[in-house]
This record gives C-alpha cells, structure tokens and sequence, in this order.
C-alpha cells in the first residue's frame, strides 16, 4: 500500500483494480455456484429455490467481496440461513378436508 492510500484511509484490497476483484470472483463464482447449489438440494430446497438462493447469496458475496476473509465459508452459511428463512416463512397449504370419511377410508 502507498502513502498516499494509506493516507486516505484505503486498505491494500480497497487498492486492487476492479478488473483483478472481478477476475477473481469469477473464479470463485465458477468453482461455487454448483456446489452450493447441491448444499442447498441436500438441506431440501427444490432445484429451483437452490438455484435462485445461490444466484442471491453469490450476487451479495460480490458486493462485499473485498471485505470477505473466507468467502467459501461466507457463502454457505448466507445461503443456508437464507433457505431457513425461506422454509420458516413458507405456510402450509392443505390438500383436502380431512374429514370422518377420510379417515374411515384410510382405515379400511
């Protein structure tokens, strides 16, 4: 880090051109996506819901990406709490009245 930077209060990564950040987030990005993707299957979120929580997750790691120390570890734990909040909010829908005829069909 030069004086000058220092002098403005810019940390080492805040000095590191946008082309070198965004060349190795692409990296990180292309090594992750699928991953989390499958993380997120595993913890039982549809392919679709994986999918859009990763793209969310990986989209918010890129804003921040000069401030993360560990974005792997960064990445899994937004990504799982976001699909955790998903499923919190997420209501029940009934399928059908569940009445005394149900259940005496189910019995026999």
């Amino acid at each position: 880090m030069s004086d000058a930077e220092f002098a403005r209060g810019q940390s080492a990564d805040e000095a590191i051109p946008d082309s070198a950040r965004s060349g190795e987030f692409e990296l990180f990005y292309r090594g992750t996506v699928q991953q989390l993707v499958r993380f997120l299957m595993l913890q039982g979120a549809s392919l679709a819901d994986a999918r859009d929580i990763a793209q969310d997750t990986l989209s918010s790691a890129y804003e921040r990406w000069h401030k993360l120390d560990n974005p792997r570890a960064w990445s899994y734990r937004v990504a799982s709490r976001a699909f955790i909040r998903k499923v919190v909010s997420t209501k029940e829908k009934l399928t059908g009245r569940c009445g005394r005829r149900s259940l005496d069909r189910a019995r026999s």
